[in-house]
């Protein structure tokens, strides 16, 4: 009898012995412990950052990833995006990689890298004339389009736009002679534009003007070498681009006074995704509002645009 009861009377102080050892290893009070604690953080922190929040397991000091909310909310994904690479310094055809694949340069392509390092997607490009991408994107021939790309009420039938990531103005280009210095000179007169650009719809709506729409604007600037057109709009950043390049053509490059959002209802160069995709439009919204706040996007215009 004594036996059974020392037996019973060890068993018990073991159960009590190791329940307090548990008790003890488990008090995490100092720990956080929920998703929320560890979404809490200070300021605006870009996709895919890393916090030094302690870890839930307890393992002070490791550093864990933000909460789903601040993941990379495209991991796995690949996206083609559409472009018109003969608009420097925004796209244009760099050369030829070790495989022959053509490679790209500018603006646009630094930036859809930066979409890609916060966003987690992979991608390519896919060029094609400028006044193909809205037909390609409706046609599921790109997923996005990222060309120097105002949004206009034409386009907003088809494509979904994000915020503006950058506001462009437009020039008019003509020899020195002429003295187009604005769009009601031209009346009377040929001017050379990209088809299906804004410009195009410019001069369309500015009076007795002759327009004549090339498949890109280094075709058109070709015209105005040529004589085939008395002038050239673009935007401005290109044509003063065109003026760098050839300044034995004594071109004026005369900047409208307006913006195209002030003249033209236009939110400046966005990002376009097909109608409907509220879902990868507020992902780019997102990632813009980010690189806007820690100075990406005035990286890439000091880089590309300058000062």
């Amino acid at each position: 009898m004594k036996k059974k009861f020392l037996a019973l009377a060890c068993t018990i102080a073991l159960i009590n012995f190791f329940m307090a050892g548990c008790v003890a290893g488990g008090d995490r009070k100092s720990v956080p412990s929920t998703p929320d604690t560890l979404s809490e953080t200070s300021g605006k922190e870009s996709y895919g950052a890393i916090s030094d929040t302690v870890a839930p397991s307890g393992n002070r000091g490791a550093r864990v990833h933000q909460s789903e909310k601040h993941s990379a909310p495209l991991e796995g994904k690949h996206l083609v995006f559409g472009l018109s690479a003969d608009f420097p310094p925004f796209e244009y055809v760099e050369g030829e990689d070790e495989s022959g694949n053509t490679t790209f340069a500018g603006f646009d392509i630094d930036l859809v890298e930066a979409f890609s390092k916060r966003l987690g997607f992979t991608y390519e490009f896919s060029d094609m004339p400028f006044d193909q991408l809205f037909t390609s994107i409706s046609d599921g021939g790109c997923d996005v389009i990222v060309s120097g790309t105002p949004i206009t009420e034409e386009r907003d039938k088809v494509v979904d736009a994000s915020d503006p990531y950058y506001m462009p103005r437009i020039s008019i280009l003509s020899y020195a002679d002429d003295g187009f210095s604005d769009v009601k000179a031209l009346e009377g007169h040929s001017c050379g534009v990209c088809s299906g650009t804004v410009c195009a719809q410019i001069c369309a709506d500015n009076g007795n003007i002759e327009v004549v729409e090339f498949d890109s604007e280094a075709y058109a600037f070709a015209g105005l070498q040529n004589g085939t057109v008395d002038a050239c709009m673009f935007d401005a950043v290109e044509a003063i681009q065109f003026v760098n390049d050839n300044p034995d053509l004594n071109l004026v490059n005369s900047i409208l006074s307006s913006s195209y959002s002030e003249d033209y209802g236009l939110e400046g160069y966005a990002v376009l995704v097909p109608e409907g995709d509220t879902e990868l439009l507020r992902y780019f919204d997102e990632a813009i509002a980010d690189m806007k706040a820690d100075g990406t996007l005035d990286a890439l215009i000091k880089k590309w645009i300058g000062n």
